[in-house]
């Protein structure tokens, strides 16, 4: 399975400016088949690898040896993941799971906007020329702007009705919360 390719990538960045529009229209930017559901996971996971190097900049109780670096690595993938599989049961429970392959491309394409909206940010803290304060604050704008990005995933991707969508857009942080906690109690 081979990375995708720019035109699609530039493709995908219109498609999630559709989805954040709420055009019903948004998944046909995107590329609908299995092999474009494997490639959706590239651009993010490619991009987690930065953002991991990044994150001692902006959060200062992340420790910048090996394994620290490559456990806060495995608990990005791993709140990405569980987040898709819990989805895959909200979707179950609500009767959407016939799109739920689309949801998932949106969803993936939308991580790496989202990385690529703090990776500059991080960069710039980890440089030394924004205090680490500026992360912390561009972060909470990106957690605010991703609860509307994922819950117009979810009305597009999904065709869920409107409380459905604000429930599966609160879902991402609260799998992100627990599971930190999760860690956190464990080590």
């Amino acid at each position: 399975m081979a990375l995708p390719g720019r035109d699609e990538c530039l493709a995908a960045l219109r498609g999630f400016v559709a989805v954040l529009r709420g055009d019903p229209q948004a998944p046909r930017y995107y590329d609908l088949s299995v092999d474009g559901v494997w490639r959706s996971f590239w651009p993010g996971l490619l991009l987690t690898i930065p953002y991991t190097l990044l994150l001692p900049a902006a959060d200062p109780t992340v420790t910048t040896d090996v394994g620290a670096l490559l456990g806060q690595f495995v608990l990005q993938l791993a709140v990405w993941f569980v987040y898709l599989a819990v989805m895959m049961v909200f979707c179950r429970a609500f009767g959407l799971t016939a799109r739920y392959a689309v949801f998932v491309i949106l969803y993936n394409w939308g991580q790496a906007v989202l990385l690529l909206s703090i990776l500059p940010v991080l960069a710039l803290a980890a440089a030394g020329l924004l205090p680490a304060a500026v992360p912390q604050g561009w972060s909470l704008l990106l957690l605010l702007f991703w609860l509307f990005a994922v819950t117009r995933m979810a009305r597009v991707g999904l065709g869920a009705a409107l409380g459905a969508a604000v429930l599966a857009g609160l879902l991402d942080p609260a799998v992100t919360e627990l599971l930190h906690r999760l860690v956190d109690l464990i080590l």
